[in-house]
C-alpha cells in the first residue's frame, strides 16, 4: 500500500476543517468590525459631550485617522462575508 494516497474520508477531513477554518475567520472579522463600530460611537457621543478638548495636531490628520479607521472598519465587515461565502 501507498502511504502517501489519500482516502476519500481523509480528503473529505481535510475539506470539512478548512471550512471550520474559514466559518471561524469570518466570525472573528465580525466580531472586529462590530467592536470597531462600538468604539466609533462611544468616541463620537464623547466628543459631542466633551467639545472643549480637541488634538494637538491639524484637522487634515484628523481627518486622515477617521478615514483610515473607516476604511479598515468596513473591510473587517467585507472581509466577514468575503470568508463566508467560501
Amino acid at each position: 500500500m501507498d502511504r502517501n494516497r489519500l482516502t476519500k474520508a481523509d480528503l473529505m477531513a481535510r475539506t470539512k476543517r478548512k471550512e471550520k477554518k474559514v466559518v471561524k475567520q469570518s466570525k472573528v472579522f465580525l466580531f472586529i468590525g462590530i467592536l470597531m463600530v462600538m468604539v466609533a460611537i462611544i468616541f463620537f457621543v464623547f466628543a459631542l459631550n466633551h467639545p472643549e478638548m480637541s488634538f494637538n495636531w491639524s484637522n487634515t490628520i484628523t481627518y486622515t485617522i477617521y478615514i483610515v479607521y473607516f476604511v479598515v472598519m468596513v473591510a473587517m465587515f467585507i472581509l466577514s462575508v468575503v470568508f463566508r461565502k467560501k
